[in-house]
């Protein structure tokens, strides 16, 4: 058997270059199409991530403003219970507004809302106790409405909690500094 030897067949100079450049430049190009798929997933990861945190915030305001709103529900209820002694509906109605409230803030996360937090539910110094606040948001209490025996939380009036809800709301706005501070 005789092996005849295939004929080689030697590129010219021009072709060689230009299929060196075709190689380079689809290289490149699939590094750039690699770069930007990669850039795209991460940025789209971080607007999930942003939306998500934003959907979290938005929903904080909301249980924050509601709080509010039933705070001033249960105050009112309240006041006109003082004023209707006799009627027995009166304080129907303002334990149904206490409870309201409290299934209301008992899911808001610490420290948020912890003056109307301690204001409904108690500390370990009163009889109101029945849910064990956290320490977080005692700590945010204390720093709010300091005890003058320096062993708990201080007296809380109405003004602290409504300014204590708005400082809560403008932090989650991503707002620097209080209005009025």
């Amino acid at each position: 058997m005789v092996v005849v030897p295939s004929p080689t067949v030697l590129p010219n100079q021009g072709d060689s270059g230009w299929a060196i450049a075709t190689s380079i430049a689809t290289v490149v190009a699939v590094v750039v199409a690699l770069g930007t798929t990669v850039a795209t997933l991460r940025r789209g990861t971080a607007d999930r991530q942003d939306a998500e945190k934003r959907r979290r915030n938005d929903f904080l305001i909301q249980q924050l403003q509601g709080a509010a709103d039933l705070y001033a529900e249960y105050k009112a209820s309240g006041r006109e219970f003082r004023f209707t002694a006799q009627d027995p509906s009166s304080r129907h109605a303002e334990r149904i507004a206490a409870h309201r409230l409290r299934a209301y803030i008992a899911p808001i996360p610490s420290p948020y809302a912890s003056l109307l937090k301690t204001e409904m539910f108690g500390t370990s110094m009163t009889n109101k106790a029945t849910l064990i606040l956290d320490e977080a948001t005692l700590q945010e209490a204390r720093r709010r409405a300091p005890d003058p025996d320096g062993d708990g939380v201080g007296p809380i009036d109405d003004e602290q909690i409504y300014r204590e809800i708005a400082d809560n709301i403008d932090e989650l706005l991503g707002r620097e500094g209080t209005p009025d501070g």
